[in-house]
């Protein structure tokens, strides 16, 4: 690819990839409409971009996560202060998700997934009907302290969902989160930071593709434009982020159901007309 393409797709994969809509049916449709194939490198360097803008949004809660466990491990009578048991039992939630996420990442890099383009349009037309399922849930207020191990094994399938294509791994721990009692805006905190887990098995399966299938002759330009499809992927990520955090506010994600039935359509009519 051009580098201007390179720059667009790796914002595409950075929104994507964090916003409740198909990452990998976009990028399916993607290198379609560009005549090209899917490369390791490529792939890594905006999966580490979208990876980068996790972590940087998750600092903050990563940075009292690790205080807390520190103080954890001390005996309860020589602790300064009390635990934070809030945000231990929030991290432990997030991790539990994040296996689940990875899990299904990892199964569908060494198992292989595929999807021709009319299975892709019946995928993304379904993962518009996961997105817009948390409207018609009724609402409350849990927190990781009255999530059951039921509620965590249903936000972990949610995630795993994310690994096929057509579906959105945001979505799938977003609705999933939601239909166990969350609010948007707890869902959308544990959905970001169980992300950072599946992108890192992203990161390994593209780093297992570049080993078995080589990453062959790269130039200068080539690299470049890779280097700056992770930086755009970056700032699509940070912004996915804001917009997401925005909108569980607002009025929620229903309009990303919408979008991902117009996906859908779409995909069904680059079908027919290629």
């Amino acid at each position: 690819m051009s580098i201007l393409k390179s720059i667009f797709f790796g914002l595409v994969m950075g929104l994507t990839r964090i916003l409740p809509v198909s990452a990998g049916a976009h990028q399916l449709v993607l290198f379609r409409l560009f005549g090209v194939t899917q490369g390791a490198l490529l792939s890594l360097l905006c999966h580490f971009g979208v990876l980068a803008a996790l972590y940087w949004d998750n600092r903050v809660l990563l940075s009292r996560l690790g205080r807390e466990r520190k103080l954890a491990a001390i005996p309860p009578r020589r602790r300064k202060r009390p635990l934070d048991t809030q945000i231990l039992l929030d991290g432990r939630l997030a991790r539990t998700v994040a296996i689940f996420s990875g899990m299904g990442v990892l199964a569908a890099v060494f198992l292989g997934t595929s999807a021709s383009l009319p299975i892709l349009a019946g995928m993304l037309f379904l993962n518009g009907i996961l997105v817009l399922l948390p409207q018609f849930l009724p609402t409350a207020n849990k927190d990781s302290r009255s999530m059951t191990r039921l509620d965590c094994f249903l936000m972990g399938l949610g995630g795993a969902l994310g690994a096929v294509p057509g579906f959105s791994q945001t979505g799938g721990v977003l609705t999933a989160a939601v239909a166990c009692g969350a609010d948007r805006m707890k869902a959308l905190n544990w959905a970001l930071l169980s992300a950072m887990g599946a992108l890192v098995c992203l990161c390994v399966g593209d780093l297992y593709g570049a080993a078995t299938q080589g990453v062959g002759t790269v130039s200068i330009t080539v690299l470049l434009g890779y280097l700056l499809a992770g930086g755009a992927a970056f700032l699509g990520a940070i912004a996915a982020i804001r917009m997401l955090r925005f909108l569980a506010v607002k009025q929620g994600f229903t309009g990303f159901a919408y979008y991902s039935f117009g996906a859908s359509i779409f995909t069904l009519i680059l079908y027919l007309i290629t």
